[in-house]
């Protein structure tokens, strides 16, 4: 298994007095991957700066990171009803869906309860 660190880069640009875009991102590794990975793990561009270049500016920036890093791959979550970001990340981008894949979520009382998990839960 090749040797990973996990590293979170932020990235933040005033595009205009009252409009951002930042993002979050996660270098990971996985088992099922010989090589690590990137996880978008937040990406958001204020209304006002949208259809503007923004998001085209980030990926161009996701992707140096990515070839920094050594990555091959980039993995990140849109929302179901997000059609607007879905059509910019398959049309304009060339990204596919996942579909066989669901986000799985614990908060509050289930992380709790994980400390109480027994071998024979």
């Amino acid at each position: 298994m090749p040797s990973c660190s996990i590293i979170i880069k932020a990235w933040k640009q005033q595009l205009t007095a009252t409009s951002f875009a930042h993002l979050a991102l996660i270098r990971l590794c996985s088992i099922a991957h010989p090589q690590p990975s990137l996880f978008l793990e937040d990406l958001y561009v204020a209304p006002q700066a949208r259809n503007r270049g923004a998001g085209k500016a980030l990926f161009r920036e996701l992707g140096a990171i990515a070839e920094r890093e050594g990555c091959p791959r980039l993995d990140w979550n849109v929302l179901e009803w997000n059609e607007p970001s879905i059509a910019f990340y398959t049309k304009v981008l060339g990204a596919h869906k996942m579909d066989e894949w669901r986000t799985c979520r614990l908060e509050g009382e289930g992380i709790t309860r994980l400390r109480s998990l027994g071998l024979d839960s």
